[in-house]
């Protein structure tokens, strides 16, 4: 082969050359090939999470929420104990006791009449003494206005006050009011923890006594 032959050959190698060798790929194409390659892998991580969290799920289930139980409510058919003190200030009816939220003695009268101060006005309210707050002793509860203790409990003894006050904030008057036995109307009470408050009265009923009457809630022997 002599030397033309030799370098017309060599074009025929490079074309040869050119076309079995891969295209170049620029920025943007390479590019585009990562962000493919990325979405792939989240997709297939996303795959296998889900099936390793429903096998999960599978081979270790979540124990369910019990609610706890109520606590433990006090017998009401338990024994009362009373001290020697408030045994002294209550009445005793049908085996149980009854008395004033503050234990006043049954006997003892009213710190003023029921009428009302020559200087009142509308704005006149209730003595402090009365709408003051008071506590409830343990084992006792704002007593019901039965016929019977409307008749042995409150007609009979003036209990250091006008109304006695009884649940459903029902107010008979005492031996020491005006008519004994009878509703004079609703004096409301508010209930605190542990303890009732009356609410006050003004004008002319602001010279009204008032005490919440309580009981035990079981009978005591």
């Amino acid at each position: 082969m002599d030397s033309r032959s030799r370098t017309r050959s060599k074009p025929q190698r490079s074309q040869r050359y050119r076309s079995t060798s891969r295209p170049r790929m620029d920025s943007r194409s390479r590019a585009r090939g990562s962000r493919k390659d990325s979405r792939s892998r989240s997709n297939g991580a996303r795959g296998n999470g889900s099936a390793r969290s429903r096998s999960r799920g599978r081979g270790n289930p979540q124990t369910e929420y019990r609610i706890p139980p109520p606590a433990k409510r006090a017998d009401p058919k338990k024994e009362v104990t009373i001290t020697e003190e408030q045994r002294q200030n209550s009445i005793l009816l049908d085996g149980y006791y009854y008395a004033t939220i503050d234990f006043t003695s049954p006997h003892a009268q009213p710190p003023w009449t029921t009428e009302p101060d020559a200087r009142y006005t509308y704005q006149t309210k209730t003595d402090i003494s009365v709408i003051r707050a008071k506590n409830l002793p343990s084992g006792w509860e704002v007593a019901p206005a039965t016929e019977n203790v409307i008749r042995e409990v409150i007609t009979p003894h003036a209990w250091g006050t006008h109304l006695l006050v009884t649940e459903g904030c029902k107010a008979y008057w005492t031996a020491g009011g005006n008519n004994p036995g009878c509703l004079e109307a609703l004096w409301d009470y508010e209930k605190l923890p542990g303890r009732y408050t009356l609410k006050a009265k003004f004008g002319q009923n602001a010279a009204l006594h008032g005490i919440i009457l309580i009981k035990t809630i079981s009978k005591v022997s």
